[in-house]
């Protein structure tokens, strides 16, 4: 099932994922892995008060989550209007080394939210970087805010 879960999230069957995650962990729920498959699903389909949710199971069976699953976490507290704290989450995702343009570009929208434009620029910038194309709506966006947020002078 946990199986199941994995591959249905990397088909981006999300949907699929959630079901299959939700199986796997009725039949073990101390499974800390189990709800980071479930997180993530949960988190692409918007369901993010479940997302925060698992993350925070996660957390609490196994303090040294991995950073996907962290990075799920952060934008979640973002969705639920928790940006402070979604900004120390995504910090001790980078602490990890993360090289990621989706995750750069949901720190950059957590910056922006909290008013340090100049350093959601920079991450804007990174995710950019990372990858031209990382996804057909996030990517535009970043390079419009980057427009939106570039000095004047």
């Amino acid at each position: 099932m946990a199986g199941m879960a994995s591959l249905d999230s990397a088909r981006h069957d999300f949907a699929a994922a959630l079901d299959w995650s939700r199986k796997a962990i009725a039949v073990n729920p101390d499974n800390s892995t189990l709800y980071g498959t479930l997180a993530d699903a949960c988190t692409q389909l918007g369901r993010y008060p479940e997302s925060f949710d698992a993350v925070q199971r996660m957390v609490d069976l196994k303090p040294g989550t991995p950073s996907p699953a962290r990075a799920s976490y952060a934008w979640a507290l973002h969705a639920n209007g928790r940006d402070a704290d979604a900004l120390r989450q995504s910090d001790e995702v980078l602490a990890l080394g993360t090289r990621n343009a989706l995750f750069r570009y949901h720190r950059a929208v957590v910056l922006r939210a909290l008013g340090r434009d100049d350093e959601a620029r920079t991450e804007f910038g990174t995710a950019l970087g990372i990858n031209l194309a990382f996804h057909p709506l996030h990517a535009p966006a970043a390079r419009a805010a980057l427009a939106e947020l570039a000095p004047t002078g």
